[in-house]
């Protein structure tokens, strides 16, 4: 299981729209990232590979969310 942070380094709320990206093998673990995250505030979620035979499995994703820079 890999751990993961969103930190909200902004000035104003965050909030997270979708997420995307390609996860074959993985599922989630305990509750899903907040989707809205206010000034200087953080979520957490978890990620677990379910893989069904030996080997190496990736992931890739990311968030769309409202931050026009991002």
């Amino acid at each position: 299981m890999r751990t993961f942070t969103i930190e909200n380094t902004g000035g104003g709320t965050l909030t997270l729209t979708g997420i995307v990206g390609s996860l074959t093998g993985y599922t989630g673990a305990g509750d899903p990232p907040a989707f809205t995250i206010p000034a200087g505030g953080s979520t957490t979620f978890s990620l677990v590979c379910e893989a069904n035979a030996e080997g190496t499995y990736d992931a890739t994703f990311g968030f769309t969310s409202d931050d026009p820079d991002e």
